[in-house]
């Protein structure tokens, strides 16, 4: 008997792997998984190597959406048995990235099920969740309960079982789903609670506790689940559909837990105590008798009897330290391009954008009535998933609105939560997404960030500044092609910035967002890296460093500046105002 496990590098998948590995010597054990960055690579990276020091096991690195990679595996290694416990993982976040719940936990399923019906798989078991349930007053929930899902996580799983319902209908497989409940253990999943207060506690940190801790979760011990699948895989079933609970039938206080780890570790717990999350059940509490009495079985450990073994593993591990990749690398950003009559320069822009090391984006271009080869060249790039807009209304003729109406076009069609400028003569260092990613993930009050240019001199890349201040050259760069900032602050200043339009024409959308950013929303964050490459010195020349054009520049900004303030008290203020107000005075007179 060969057995597929679908998410063999995730907590459950790793634990039922090796155990199958070790119990059935004589059966292949074929694993796949993504190793996607929802959490910690080398936790994952780390199960693996484990799992490859058992003979019979062999792993493939596959995603659920690679359908033709996963038949082969099916064509190839006879198999008898599917557990399919691969999928996008989490309830908070399936609200921020809901594009990845479907494709893995909608699409990825049924490419499972559907191969696993094509190569006469006798049984097919799989993940579902205790989030089906969604908020009860009454417990414990058992199978027959009427499941109310509360967030996207929950509504895959349920659609999950409907899906499985159906095929149970129209093929031979005994399918069977199984709800798990709060499931803990050593190699656990860093974003469930017992390692986020852990790690919280060794890298002594606050820790913010939701609903004040009043929530309660049904604990079910890893050694009990893998148990519990392996009776499954050998038990005779006679209808060909089933839904079990795996839970303990035993609710635990959070509060009481975060007091009992902090006890074991004789420390003070330091919580911040939070409102209740929305999208998250107050309880679970699932009853367990149909399976328990299906398979003669008895749950056998006790959350509080274990604890002291896993936390003895996790200091030992050092599992703190591992980073926490799953939240930046989930953040989905666009790249919105500004073109107008830029062909020359406009494959180099383009290439850039798909040549960036952080993947999770978008890339969009606006062309703003091109007459050169622009528009021959992006249609180049169609089949590359790149969404193109043509401008069909009429130019006002002034640049810098122009450029401005292209980027707000592309705003509105964007899906990104953080969104990337760029004019189409420039382009980005290959690393430069997961640079600014990265900052916004760690600096979570900062909306805006600009980061350095550089300006490209035939083979030779000039670093123009190093200067890590804002005031010290934002008119020397027409900006645009050197921010990035997140979705709510762009929405906040589209706003505010509407009334402004048409009295300061000639303030381009880069100062417009940045003065914004700095003075009004405190939000802005220079970064002193060069990740953008102009292709000339072009607005530069004109805007030397203190020379005339550029303490123009900033007269004009502050007054747009001044006007958002509506309060003239404020800027008087401000040192740098006054002293360009009165340089540029000066220059007036001696021009």
């Amino acid at each position: 008997m060969n057995f597929l496990i679908s998410g063999c590098a995730g907590f459950i998948g790793y634990h039922l792997a090796n155990y199958l590995c070790k119990k059935y010597k004589k059966s292949k054990i074929i694993g796949f998984d993504n190793i996607n960055n929802y959490y910690s690579k080398k936790l994952k990276i780390n199960r693996i190597e484990n799992l490859k020091g058992n003979k019979n096991f062999f792993f493939k690195k596959i995603d659920l959406k690679e359908k033709e990679k996963i038949s082969k595996l099916f064509k190839n290694n006879k198999i008898q048995v599917v557990l399919h416990l691969a999928a996008q993982a989490g309830v908070r976040d399936s609200l921020r990235i809901p594009k990845s719940y479907f494709y893995s936990n909608f699409k990825g399923f049924i490419n499972m099920i559907n191969l696993s019906k094509q190569h006469n798989i006798s049984k097919f078991i799989f993940a579902s969740s205790s989030s089906v349930y969604g908020d009860k007053k009454k417990f414990p929930v058992n199978e027959k309960t009427q499941i109310v899902p509360r967030n996207i996580y929950a509504a895959t799983k349920k659609i999950n079982e409907e899906i499985s319902e159906d095929f149970s209908k129209i093929s031979n497989m005994k399918i069977i789903g199984l709800r798990f409940f709060t499931v803990y253990g050593v190699f656990g999943r860093p974003d469930m609670f017992i390692f986020k207060y852990l790690k919280s506690i060794f890298s002594k940190k606050k820790f913010y506790l939701f609903n004040s801790g009043k929530n309660l979760r049904d604990y079910t011990h890893i050694d009990d689940v893998v148990g519990l699948i392996d009776k499954l895989i050998n038990k005779k079933f006679k209808s060909k559909f089933e839904i079990f609970n795996v839970c303990s039938n035993n609710p635990i206080d959070i509060n009481k837990l975060a007091i009992f780890i902090s006890k074991i570790l004789k420390t003070k717990p330091n919580l911040i105590l939070k409102k209740r999350n929305k999208i998250e059940v107050i309880k679970t509490h699932g009853n367990n008798n149909k399976i328990l009495k299906f398979l003669n079985y008895k749950i056998k450990k006790n959350i509080f009897d274990e604890l002291p073994g896993i936390i003895d593993w996790y200091k030992r591990n050092k599992i703190w330290r591992y980073k926490d990749w799953f939240k930046m690398k989930n953040y989905f950003v666009s790249i919105l391009i500004a073109n107008y009559n830029n062909a020359e320069y406009l494959n180099r822009c383009i290439q850039s954008c798909i040549n960036q090391s952080y993947k999770n984006l978008e890339i969009l271009i606006y062309d703003d009535k091109s007459v050169d080869n622009s528009l021959t060249i992006i249609r180049k790039y169609r089949k590359k998933n790149i969404k193109f807009i043509k401008n069909n209304s009429k130019k006002t003729g002034l640049a810098a609105i122009d450029a401005k109406n292209s980027y707000y076009n592309l705003i509105k069609i964007s899906k990104g939560h953080i969104i990337f400028l760029l004019d189409s003569d420039d382009y980005f260092e290959k690393n430069k997404v997961h640079e600014i990613v990265k900052v916004f993930h760690k600096l979570k009050k900062i909306d805006f960030i600009q980061n350095m240019p550089s300006i490209k001199l035939g083979n030779k890349l000039m670093k123009k500044t190093n200067k890590n201040n804002f005031l010290s050259y934002w008119p020397y760069f027409a900006p645009e092609s050197c921010i990035s900032f997140k979705r709510e602050f762009i929405n906040k200043f589209i706003k505010r910035n509407s009334i402004l339009e048409k009295k300061f024409e000639d303030v381009w959308l880069g100062f417009r967002l940045g003065v914004y950013a700095y003075f009004i929303t405190n939000s802005f964050y220079s970064l002193n890296k060069h990740l953008t490459i102009y292709k000339s010195y072009g607005q530069s020349k004109k805007f030397k460093f203190l020379g005339y054009n550029w303490f123009f520049r900033r007269l004009n900004s502050f007054r747009y500046l001044e006007s958002i303030y509506q309060n003239r008290v404020k800027l008087k203020f401000v040192i740098d105002y006054n002293i360009t107000n009165f340089i540029c005075k000066f220059l007036k007179i001696f021009k």
